[in-house]
């Protein structure tokens, strides 16, 4: 055998002996000043001298007066399965479990995403001195709360709603107990939750930490506290459905937290930083909710007690800004022209047109600026046909307040086109779903008093005309996999024809539309402008409540789905 041969046979031999992880060794504190509320939850980062799996499932701690602890290791890592099946305004953007450490479980750094393992122990109430977990010794920052009242009846009601902090998060059970105190009620208790053991344990520590960040900032300055605390917990309203407002950023309260917690600053310091933590935090808000059209439809959230009033300028056209009034406490929906195409710009057959340009839009508030890129006002059905975003989940805060591109599950994707096919046009749904069925389900079109109701429905439904508040669409058509249709509004014409397929992951939905549902036009007047098709599209699912809606998404609150204008007389049949 040659040289190379042996050497590559070693390698071979030795490379999974180099990747299998060691036994963790010598476990010690990642901090050596925790902070621990008497007769509270402690939660110790850890860490080892040498990393790796077979970490125990319990660890001691010993006080200065001799008293043991024993504590539960656990970790916190991303949810497997996100809750792609529910729809919560409120939801807690970080999407962790909480969960005991496994002997598996490997924090070495041969693991792409090594787990911190993290000590959760019930401190006693006349918790003092140092901590000692092995060898290691930590000077903890004790701390005095008011925790009795975090527990109570199993059987108590879980609050729910949009204005609800996501309960069933571990990390977002402080911010109930902070609107329960600023409302002077008693807080959901911790046995109410849909939480497990530890899960409990990891929000009644962080409940009791903001507990008492609150208190310790009512005693520096109770203007700042009242700030800040409103920063945490603001609501609005939506035609009198109360929907949050507050910061929910994970980093900014983090960094709030950080200050009102900071040892080595003065206290005159930390009401400094906490006054302009609030002070940058917004108190309106602005989306595009519908952007097709010769009209801009932008909700403005005020969780201001005061009225404001919003300036729009688009950056193409006179360059005056448009004042549109906000109410305090509510959700505002400013209807905007487009600006006017340019009279001189040439109009001469298939040459574009400023209706296919986008339009930036300029938007301010006393608290707010930001800036908005509208979609062009209409599209031209040409082959191969038209393809309609991708229908997309209700918005929810986190993404309102850091908009980022959202990442669609493609196991439940829904697509959509529009195509002309022997004369007749044809609106096309693509719609992925879990290989495993969902189970069945009771409930059918004909039992739906609404369209609200196809929620928990395997479906699709199409949605033909303008929007409005006042009243619905010219035609809401339902299709549900199994075949089975429903017009919710309109009225049957003759030609419509409905078919669905079925597979494995996926089925099919195809809707011919019938000739009295479109506009009649002049497929030579080119000059002439056009009467166009106003197109809403919605996605249920047989496994849960959520929706997705095309061509923007919906508030979870409200089943509106915006409209595409499309333009029917650029496609031209071949003999």
């Amino acid at each position: 055998m040659s040289i190379r041969a042996i050497v590559v046979a070693a390698l071979c031999l030795a490379a999974p002996a180099l990747a299998a992880p060691r036994p963790v060794q010598d476990i010690r504190p990642l901090t050596s000043r925790p902070l621990a509320v008497r007769g509270g939850v402690l939660l110790l980062p850890l860490t080892a001298a040498t990393p790796g799996d077979r970490w125990p499932s319990t660890l001691s701690l010993t006080l200065d007066d001799a008293t043991t602890i024993v504590g539960d290791v656990v970790v916190m890592l991303p949810a497997i399965t996100p809750r792609e099946t529910i729809a919560i305004w409120t939801a807690d953007p970080r999407h962790l479990v909480v969960r005991p450490i496994r002997p598996d479980d490997d924090t070495s750094a041969a693991t792409d995403a090594p787990p911190t393992p993290y000590l959760v122990a019930r401190l006693p109430g006349t918790g003092s001195g140092r901590l000692r977990l092995g060898r290691h010794v930590m000077t903890p920052v004790w701390i005095d709360a008011q925790i009795t009242d975090l527990h109570g009846d199993r059987a108590t009601p879980v609050p729910t709603g949009a204005d609800v902090p996501d309960l069933d998060s571990p990390f977002e059970y402080w911010r109930a107990v902070l609107i329960a105190d600023r409302d002077g009620v008693a807080p959901p208790p911790l046995e109410a939750l849909d939480l497990t053991e530890c899960e409990r344990l990891v929000a009644e520590h962080s409940a009791a930490l903001w507990r008492a960040a609150r208190l310790r900032l009512e005693r520096l300055s109770p203007g700042v506290a009242a700030q800040c605390i409103d920063r945490l917990t603001m609501t609005s309203s939506d035609h009198g459905v109360p929907f949050a407002l507050w910061e929910s950023d994970p980093a900014e309260i983090a960094r709030l937290f950080a200050t009102l917690f900071d040892q080595q600053r003065r206290d005159a310091v930390i009401l400094e930083s906490a006054l302009a933590w609030a002070d940058a935090r917004p108190t309106v808000y602005a989306w595009v909710e519908s952007q097709w059209g010769d009209h801009i439809v932008v909700a403005l959230a005020s969780a201001s007690p005061v009225a404001d009033v919003a300036r729009f300028t688009w950056f193409r056209g006179d360059g005056i800004a448009i004042a549109v009034p906000i109410e305090p406490n509510r959700l505002v929906r400013a209807v905007l022209d487009r600006p006017p195409a340019d009279p001189l710009a040439p109009i001469a057959r298939g040459a574009p047109t400023p209706r296919d340009a986008p339009d930036l839009l300029r938007v301010e508030t006393d608290s707010m600026i930001d800036v908005f890129t509208c979609r062009r006002a209409m599209v031209e059905a040409r082959p191969p046909g038209v393809f309609f975003p991708t229908l997309a989940p209700p918005l929810d805060l986190h993404t309102l307040q850091s908009p980022s591109s959202v990442v669609l599950d493609p196991a439940r994707a829904t697509n959509v086109s529009l195509r002309r096919v022997h004369r007749r046009w044809e609106v096309m749904f693509e719609c992925f779903r879990p290989q495993t069925p969902a189970p069945a389900r009771p409930q059918t079109l004909a039992s739906c008093r609404s369209l609200d109701h196809v929620r928990g429905i395997e479906a699709v439904t199409m949605l033909l005309g303008p929007e409005s508040m006042d009243g619905g669409p010219d035609v809401a058509l339902a299709v549900a996999e199994s075949g089975e249709s429903r017009l919710f509004v309109g009225s049957a014409a003759a030609g419509l024809d409905v078919a669905t397929r079925s597979y494995a992951d996926r089925w099919y939905c195809r809707i011919v539309l019938p000739e009295g549902w479109l506009p009649r036009f002049d497929t030579d007047s080119i000059l002439v402008a056009p009467d166009p098709v106003l197109f809403g599209f919605i996605r249920s699912h047989g496994d849960g409540r959520i929706v997705e809606t095309s061509p923007e998404p919906s508030l979870p609150w409200e089943l509106r789905p915006s409209r595409a204008a499309v333009d029917l007389r650029h496609w031209h049949d071949t003999p």
